[in-house]
């Protein structure tokens, strides 16, 4: 499954902030989400992964 990493950046005093968001793509054709999805006419609906 696609997904998006967020990297968070911690102080001393533990306070966390989200520093950066780095899409990660799982490569999988019934994967709707992924640039490898079926480009090809098919029921998505049965045959795909929404996330």
């Amino acid at each position: 499954m696609c997904y998006h990493l967020v990297t968070h950046i911690e102080y001393a005093c533990s306070h966390q902030v989200p520093d950066q968001r780095h899409y990660i793509d799982c490569n999988q054709w019934t994967c709707r989400l992924s640039r490898l999805h079926n480009p090809t006419e098919h029921d998505c609906m049965q045959q795909c992964t929404a996330m």
